[in-house]
């Protein structure tokens, strides 16, 4: 691997992280109170399924963020035109 394409994983490994990290915490935040709630007596189904929906939509932005990030990474190392060593 070249200087150059390990200064480019890097970059991409930041971006990924800075994308995803506010996603992250929604995601332990709203993980957190979903396991409040369905430890109380009385749940609220409601309630259950609002956050299941909020934690799917942020743990899809993280999967699309890595996903992209995976194959930038992977055009960065193929950078010969496709025929990356393996």
């Amino acid at each position: 691997m070249s200087n150059g394409q390990a200064r480019s994983l890097r970059a991409i490994a930041k971006r990924v992280d800075a994308e995803t990290r506010d996603a992250d915490q929604i995601i332990r935040s709203k993980s957190d109170e979903l396991k409040q709630l369905i430890a109380g007596p009385d749940v609220d189904k409601g309630a259950v399924n609002r956050l299941v929906d909020e934690i799917t939509r942020e743990e899809a932005k993280v999967r699309k963020a890595r996903l992209m990030g995976l194959i930038d990474a992977r055009g960065v190392l193929t950078a010969d035109g496709g025929r990356g060593s393996h």
